[in-house]
């Protein structure tokens, strides 16, 4: 790719563009050139042609030539064209009407306005510069906000105007008229540099004398200012504020340099230490001090005559910012108030109107004096232009281009002051910089991009007499572009960007900046696209030329839109063959760009190599790499007309197969194992298959040609021989790479009507394939494929059996018997044991076998009188009658005998194999089927929402586990995945045991789901695997995998109770269910337990749903849950301590298996590990029973002043609780040493949780509902909480008969007199008894006086005696719970208490008054 020119923009009306410039002035010069060229009538008839036609060619160059006479200048953004003659001032802007209506994609300039400018008589323009300011706006911020145009006048005058011409700054800086105005900004391309400090902008301003330099940040501010005050009074009508002055900089240039045409400012320049000692001796000799740092100075360049090019430097910091015009306005209106003052006080002011007084020129300062340094000293060479490249603060040289009279252009060092290089031939040249970046990293971000990038430099140089724009590369650089263009166009070259960016704009979006340009005088504005390899286009630099177009060459392929032929000229554009290559590779492996676009490449490089002539052996080596891949491509073709044409075979249900006898005489295997392997997989793919919506095609593998391509790498062939000498071979294995490769290879055959021999007729007519890599290949796509083998299962086996019988051909024909060993257990270890896809790598085991058996047999036809075969076990087989091998069950039976289909004795060790792995794929088909019926219940309660037969558990497990897992993952690993399947759809664990009478109303109430998995459960796994899922094994798992989730998710207790459950059942190993109990209490139990028990002992009460949930992680409701499931797990623990005593173990055996599951191998199952865990303490569970009571107590009836720790237990229970359930001979307490505090305090806990039980128990008989249980659930658990309560008081040594005469007087306080009856019956002590339920009579009917009116209560009144009716007044019926109680219990009650009331009691006489007066008023 060379440099080309592009169209950027066009100015919509050249006309009036120079009508507008040159309309006054062409009359003009008319009337001059007739004055001048006036008729003489002696020879007017002489030359009148001659005269025509030097008019009409002058006129034609005067036409052509008006872009020389103007100012032009242009915004870097191209927003704004400007173009100045005399006082004439044209602005022309690119509106959004023009850009939207562009011809050719260039936008079009429009003229904006057409003024005069100037405000001195006889002034004209003498230098344009326009400078793009950026936005500070969030909505646009970093782009171009407005430009404004910056005008020099002969006069000395700076003015400023904005795009529409409004005035905004008007300023004398300099008596003599301006030169020249440039800008410098900071670099915005986004490169880091080593520069020390960016370089701030700048604007700076030549006189023949004097320099100034306006500061960027301060004029930034001033311009935005100055056009917001302008914007505002144009709005208002108002009248315009006087601007502020520009602060600036001026240096007064004093050397000897006769005339200054033009300067640059590079900015400040430090030199290196060299530089300065070399400088320090030369001036101040050997004795001469050096300074520590080299000091900081802004440079200066100007070009003219005497020298031809002069430096000066300023040290920063010597001069101060002027403010001429801030003193001038002070002095003025001081003057004006002092005039006035005086006119009053002496009376001035009342004579005659005088004239007004002529407009003062503002006075000028005359800045600080600035020497010239060093300069070219060249007497016959006077300059005419200097421009300094863009970029130089990447660099340690700036450089800059000179032009000048002798027709030279002159590359300079400005930091160093020396010339580099030097170019003649060009008169009246115009030149300027291009800087061009590597845009090979422009996918990149960050600050990684920012280092990575590189950049050219490149000298545009244009020569008006030639009519010939060059391209160079710097420094000593060839050209590496030449144009032919108008003679008399303008190269336009800023240099600079917008101005008042900082490091927050240019962190934003920067805009395309350009920096050069070409305006013909037809108004077309071109710009030179320069690419970035053109710099390393020397001729030693191929390579670094190549890798450039190699990674744009990757740009356009990761771009959106690209196409097939931008990336083939750059592949004809690279010069080395390799690099070539790597091209080659990039595009063949792009996708979406098509067959098309690939082979026209590859015939392209094809065609460009065949023109060289003779070849070398890199060039060659290319041509045969693009054969190969063009040979691939056609493959590609070939298979892809197969899957279109190819004609899907019709489905057929496994259980409608109706040549199940060719199969089996296929396969070598019986009808009646044919069928159960048929039943088994039928079952498995109902369970998994799930409805889902297909189109028309979909069925169809569809591979791009790139990914086909990449699959294929392209090497030199290790046979020299070889006729090609280059073949493709299958690259290293990748699962996505060869499914979707296999599926495009044998998809049309396996399920189609193309047919096996094709398919490998193709393959090896264009490619070398190993057989085994074509076994990969299609092994991986087969065992990728379920509904499509169990729909055309008879077409899919024929061609499977092809496919490998072909292969192992192959194999047994160029190897020997160890070969094939080897890959009949490559088959069965890599293959088919590792799929999780069961049905298939079912399917493929028995075609395997089938063909391991068929070419044994072929082998001992060949060779019958062979006694000994080599790798292989001799094989009896009766020819003349075709039965099937054993499988392994009847193998592993009596292997004497005779099965009914044959007379088949297995010798050979392989079939043994493949009769072990038939076998274990069938088993693992079951479990399949189990995992299946727990995630089809598990999606669709997910879908549904309304399945409460679901638990969503952690899905830790696949969907599908493969013989390998089974053999992997330790002897348990069945029952795990099982169990998880049961725990996830909730079953409930009374029925996972074998139905009887109670478990068939137990089934009966569960889902269809459950239903389903308990059947196929108890119908199909528990026979077929008696000892990998036996009951207390599933129990086992089951409990496990419970409390790991409730672990995980602690607020979900009923995980916790329902494994509980499941532990429960455990009969059949008394030791396993102990240590899981243990081991769960140890792992998980044990540290939320002892976080609430120190919660309580801190708090001293229940605690409140905050701390709960911060300290145990569960919520405040569902602790009494968890403190019961506490007791539960250590009663388990308790229950199972005296059987372990009785039935001690020496040594741990293993978990029993089944006969083709014996050599599992892996983790120790859950079983093992329990049973050889330690037993616990009896004594230390007693201990950790009675906290888990208290806190259970505490929790549910929510009571207060609790303190477990410190009031409820002694010294030495402190310490039992702190100790390891296991620990041997611990320091228990003494039950006869309790201290009394202890024993007292313990009684007033159970009064409180007696007492909160009977208020339950009396709100469930009372009739009142509870959110959560029924009636009946509550008042059995209450009074079970009684019973709980009576026994741990004999285990606290706390007098029994006590708490249950409370627990008495209780019962009739909440009005439950039946109860109270009962537990009346159980108490020995009746007197005290009596005693108190005497006084709760007579609280009863002191509330019923309460209650009544004042004649019902008169009438009570007279009933009993003054000493009865006293007695009563004197009782607080505010101790009743309920108060409220039919007068007929009452009155039993009274009976009751007569007859267990001694008659020695002081209360007997008021008890017997109590039952007349209850009977009276109940019959009442």
């Amino acid at each position: 790719m060379a440099c080309y020119f592009k169209s950027v923009c066009c100015i919509d009306d050249v006309a009036s563009v120079k009508n507008h410039l040159f309309g006054t002035a062409n009359e003009e010069e008319l009337e001059q050139d007739e004055e001048v060229n006036a008729w003489d009538e002696e020879n007017w008839t002489e030359g009148w042609d001659d005269l025509d036609s030097k008019k009409s060619d002058a006129k034609e160059d005067e036409d052509s030539n008006w872009l020389q006479k103007c100012h032009v200048t242009f915004s870097p953004t191209y927003d704004l064209l400007v173009i100045a003659l005399g006082r004439k001032l044209v602005l022309l802007a690119v509106t959004s009407s023009s850009a939207a209506h562009s011809n050719n994609g260039s936008r079009r300039y429009k003229i904006v306005n057409q003024l005069e400018v100037g405000d001195e008589p006889e002034e004209h323009v003498t230098n344009v510069l326009c400078i793009p300011l950026v936005s500070l706006k969030k909505t646009s911020h970093g782009s171009v906000d407005w430009s404004c145009v910056v005008i020099g006048f002969s006069s000395g005058y700076i003015r400023i105007y904005t795009e529409n011409g409004d005035q905004l700054i008007s300023q004398l800086l300099h008596e003599s008229g301006v030169i020249e105005i440039k800008c410098r900004t900071r670099d915005q391309t986004g490169v880091k540099s080593n520069a020390p400090a960016d370089q701030p902008d700048e604007v700076t301003i030549l006189y023949q004398e004097a320099v100034i330099v306006l500061e960027g940040f301060s004029l930034f501010q001033t311009l935005r200012a100055c056009r917001s005050q302008v914007a505002l009074a144009t709005a208002s009508g108002g009248v315009t504020i006087e601007p502020p002055p520009l602060s600036y900089k001026k240096w007064r240039l004093t050397g000897n340099q006769t005339s200054n045409l033009s300067h640059i400012s590079p900015g400040v320049l430090t030199s290196n230490p060299f530089d300065q000692m070399r400088t320090a001796s030369i001036l101040g000799g050997f004795q001469a001090e050096i300074r520590g740092s080299a000091p900081a100075m802004s440079c200066f360049v100007t070009v003219g005559s005497s020298p031809y090019a002069g430096f000066y430097y300023a040290i920063e910091g010597s001069a101060q910012p002027h403010l001429s015009h801030v003193a001038l306005a002070v002095a003025s209106k001081l003057k004006s108030a002092l005039y006035n003052s005086a006119s009053r006080w002496l009376a001035w002011g009342t004579g005659a109107p005088q004239e007004p007084e002529q407009k003062q020129r503002p006075k000028v300062e005359l800045g600080s004096p600035l020497d010239i340094r060093c300069g070219l000293p060249d007497p016959l060479r006077h300059g005419s232009n200097i421009v300094l490249a863009p970029g130089s603060h990447l660099s340690s040289s700036a450089l800059a281009a000179t032009t000048d009279s002798l027709g030279r252009v002159i590359l300079m060092d400005v930091s160093r002051a020396i010339a580099v290089r030097m170019w003649k031939g060009y008169r009246d040249a115009q030149v300027g910089f291009m800087r061009v970046f590597d845009d090979a990293h422009r996918h990149r971000r960050g600050d990684e991009a920012k280092k990575l990038v590189r950049h050219a430099l490149f000298l545009l140089i244009y020569a008006p007499r030639r009519g010939l724009l060059e391209v160079w590369t710097c420094v000593n650089g060839p050209r590496v572009g030449a144009f032919n263009v108008a003679k008399n166009a303008r190269l336009l070259c800023n240099g600079f960007g917008m101005l008042g960016t900082n490091a927050n704009t240019m962190s934003g979006t920067i805009p395309n900046l350009y920096q050069c340009c070409l305006v013909e005088a037809n108004g077309n504005v071109k710009e030179v696209v320069i690419p970035f390899h053109l710099a390393l286009s020397d001729a030693n630099s191929k390579k670094a030329r190549d890798m450039h177009l190699l990674k744009k060459l990757s740009l356009i392929l990761h771009s959106k839109k690209r196409t097939g032929e931008e990336a083939v000229k750059l592949l004809l554009e690279m010069r080395i063959s390799a690099m070539v290559r790597q091209g080659l590779e990039k595009l063949l492996h792009a996708k979406r760009i098509g067959v098309e676009a690939f082979r026209n490449s590859l015939t392209s490089v094809q065609g460009r190599l065949a023109e060289g002539g003779a070849l070398r052996k890199p060039e060659s080596d290319l041509c045969k790499y693009c054969e190969v891949q063009l040979g691939l491509i056609d493959l590609y073709e070939s298979f892809r007309k197969m899957n279109d044409n190819s004609v899907m075979a019709e489905s057929v249900e496994l259980t409608n197969v109706a040549n199940v006898d060719e199969i089996c005489n296929r396969l070598h295997m019986t009808r009646t194992e044919a069928e159960e392997g048929l039943a088994d997989a039928a079952r498995y793919l109902a369970l998994r298959r799930t409805p889902k919506v297909s189109f028309q095609g979909d069925d169809k593998p569809c591979l791009d040609i790139a990914e086909f391509l990449d699959a294929f790498s392209v090497v030199e062939s290790a046979d020299k021989d070889s006729e090609k000498g280059w073949n493709a071979v299958l690259k290293p294995y990748n699962v996505n790479k060869y499914l979707k490769l296999g599926a495009f290879i044998f998809h049309s055959s396996l399920f189609g009507s193309t047919s096996a021999e094709d398919v490998l007729f193709t393959i090896n007519s264009n490619i070398e394939l190993e057989p085994r890599l074509k076994l990969r290949l299609l092994f991986h796509f087969w065992l990728n494929q379920c509904e499509p083998i169990a729909n055309n299962l008879e077409n899919s086996i024929k061609t499977l059996y092809s496919y490998v019988d072909s292969c192992c051909k192959k194999i047994i024909a160029s190897n020997e018997n160890e070969e094939c060993q080897s890959l009949w257990q490559w088959m069965r270890d890599e293959v088919c044991a590792p799929s999780d896809n069961c049905f298939a790598s079912y399917v493929l085991a028995l075609v395997a076998r089938g063909v391991a058996i068929a070419r044994n047999a072929e082998e001992n036809k060949e060779e019958e009188s062979s006694s000994d075969l080599e790798g292989w076990e001799k094989m009896n087989v009766d020819e003349k009658e075709h039965t099937s091998p054993p499988s392994y069950r009847d193998s592993c039976g009596d292997r004497n005998a005779r099965r009914k289909s044959g007379d088949w004795e297995t010798l050979w060790i392989d079939v043994e194999k493949w009769n072990l792995l038939v076998s274990q794929i069938q088993d693992c088909i079951l479990i399949n089927a189990a995992i299946s019926l727990g995630h089809a219940a598990a999606s669709k309660a997910s879908s549904e929402k309304e399945e409460k037969s679901v638990t969503p558990l952690n899905e830790q497990y696949k969907e599908s586990v493969s013989v390998r897992d089974l053999l992997s993952n330790g002897p348990g690993y069945m029952a795990e995945v099982v169990s998880h399947s049961l725990c996830q759809l909730n079953i409930p664990a009374s029925c996972v045991e074998k139905e009887n009478d109670e478990g068939a109303s137990k089934h009966s109430q569960l889902s269809e789901s459950q239903q389903q998995f308990v059947g196929f459960l108890h119908n199909v796994l528990f026979s077929k695997f008696p000892y990998s899922l036996a009951p207390d094994c599933l129990h086992a798992h089951s409990f496990w995998e419970l409390v790991v989730e409730w672990n995980r998710d602690p607020m979900m207790i009923s995980h916790l109770k329902r494994g509980i459950e499941h532990l429960k059942l455990i009969h059949g190993d008394t030791h396993a269910r102990h240590g899981l109990a243990l081991m769960s209490w140890k792992t998980f139990v044990a540290k939320r337990y002892a976080a609430l028990l120190k919660l309580v002992e801190k708090v001293g009460k229940a605690p409140k749903d905050r701390l709960c949930r911060k300290e145990v992680s569960i919520s405040d409701a569902l602790m009494p849950q968890f403190c019961q499931a506490c007791t539960d797990l250590l009663q388990v623990m308790a229950d199972s301590e005296p059987v372990l005593q009785n039935t001690r173990v020496k040594q741990v055996t293993p978990m029993a298996a089944e006969d083709c599951w014996s050599n599992v191998e892996g983790k120790r199952s859950i079983m093992d590990i329990a049973r050889g865990h330690a037993c616990a303490n009896v004594d230390l569970i007693q201990q950790h029973m009675h906290a888990t009571f208290i806190l259970h107590a505490t929790m549910e009836f929510l009571i207060r002043g609790v303190k477990p720790l410190s009031a409820l237990f002694d010294q030495k229970s402190r310490s039992c609780l702190a100790l390891d359930l296991t620990t041997k001979d611990p320091a228990l307490p003494d039950t006869n040493a309790t201290p009394a505090e202890v024993i007292k305090t313990r009684h007033q806990f159970l009064r409180k949780v007696a007492s909160g039980a009977v208020q339950k128990l009396a709100a469930a008989v009372n009739g009142e509902e509870t959110p959560i249980m029924s009636r009946k659930e509550v008042k059995n658990e209450m009074e079970s909480w009684l019973e709980t309560v009576n026994h741990v008081a004999y285990e606290f040594q706390v007098e029994e008969h006590k708490i249950k005469l409370y627990v008495a007087e209780e019962m009739f306080r909440n009005g439950v007199d039946s109860l109270g009856l009962e537990i009346c019956a159980t108490i020995t002590d009746k007197d005290v008894l009596a005693t108190s339920l005497v006084l709760i009579i007579g609280q009863r009917i002191s509330y019923i006086l309460l209650r009544s009116s004042a004649e019902e209560s008169l009438q009570m009144m007279t009933l009993m005696s003054t000493t009865v009716s006293t007695w009563i007044k004197s009782q607080d019926c505010g101790a009743l719970k309920r108060p409220d109680v039919p007068i007929k219990d009452t009155a039993a009650l009274a009976g009751h208490v007569l007859n267990m009331m001694s008659e020695r009691n002081s209360l007997h006489g008021i008890a017997q008054s109590l039952k007349g007066l209850t009977a009276s008023l109940s019959s009442r």
